[in-house]
């Protein structure tokens, strides 16, 4: 008896549901399903031939093989079709893996970045403090009494300014010498205060980063203002505080009064007063305000 070519497909009698009497084949939609089939039709020969090699009767049927040479080398190229599905099988798992990895790298990208953000605003708000404690420690004796805090920084800006208002052109001149005289008060609150807009610009996005010296910006005096629109006209901030100054609009809530008398337009760009840069991502326009 010969053998019927359906018997090597016994292997997917396992798709049969139990609550039906139909044969439920999967259905062939890609490269995958059809070399799924194969290796199903492929897996039924070998149990056949091995079974018959070994003198079982699996199947209960009478086996003759003296005559399949020819038909077995019609196999030759299932096996090379067999070989490339191995190979595509290897190239998709090889794909997956590496969109994984990719998908892996980035998220771990994000969650870095994220970490790296929430540090550095950490430090940001521990500066500000910083910086107000700063304020609050400045002292300056004057003639009839001693000031401190924010009083001492009001002092010093109406003293150099009055003086520098008086005589413009000898400005340089002016500032240097009265700098020189309040060093100690002075030049720490300048370095702080230039770090803390360079560590924000640095750390964050445009537009967060504006938002965070928006912030600082809010808690400058216009005593403070007119110190360091005074350090960068005059003095050690024109290399490289006065560059923040403009960018990030320190300058918008000083006094009209003492924008003209220091004749501060002359000296700043409109930037210094006015911020026209990045807008907030969200759907209102940004409108500034007194902030």
């Amino acid at each position: 008896m010969k053998l019927p070519l359906l018997i090597p497909l016994i292997p997917l009698l396992s798709t049969l549901s139990p609550s039906s009497k139909i044969l439920k084949i999967p259905r062939l939609t890609s490269l995958h399903g059809i070399a799924v089939l194969i290796c199903a039709f492929t897996a039924g020969w070998v149990v056949v031939i091995i079974s018959s090699a070994a003198g079982l009767n699996v199947f209960g049927l009478s086996l003759d093989f003296s005559k399949a040479g020819v038909f077995g080398d019609s196999f030759g190229g299932i096996s090379a079709f067999m070989a490339a599905c191995a190979a595509y099988f290897t190239y998709s798992a090889l794909r997956l893996e590496r969109r994984a990895g990719l998908r892996q790298r980035v998220s771990d990208r994000k969650r870095s970045r994220a970490d790296q953000e929430r540090d550095a605003e950490q430090t940001l708000f521990r500066l500000m403090e910083l910086r107000n404690t700063l304020v609050e420690e400045v002292c300056v004796s004057t003639r009839l009494r001693i000031l401190n805090g924010r009083d001492a920084l009001g002092y010093m800006a109406d003293t150099i300014s009055a003086k520098v208002a008086r005589s413009p052109k000898k400005g340089n001149e002016i500032y240097g010498r009265l700098y020189d005289k309040w060093n100690d008060e002075l030049g720490h609150y300048f370095r702080l205060t230039y770090h803390i807009v360079r560590f924000a610009d640095e750390n964050f996005e445009n537009w967060k980063s504006y938002t965070y010296i928006r912030l600082l910006r809010a808690q400058l005096s216009n005593s403070e203002q007119v110190l360091i629109a005074l350090s960068c006209a005059y003095g050690e901030g024109r290399e490289k505080f006065k560059g923040w100054v403009e960018h990030y609009a320190l300058l918008h809530n000083i006094h009209r009064n003492d924008r003209e008398r220091l004749l501060l337009d002359l000296l700043f760009e409109p930037s210094a007063f006015d911020y026209h840069g990045p807008r907030l991502p969200s759907s209102t326009k940004y409108v500034e305000d007194g902030a």
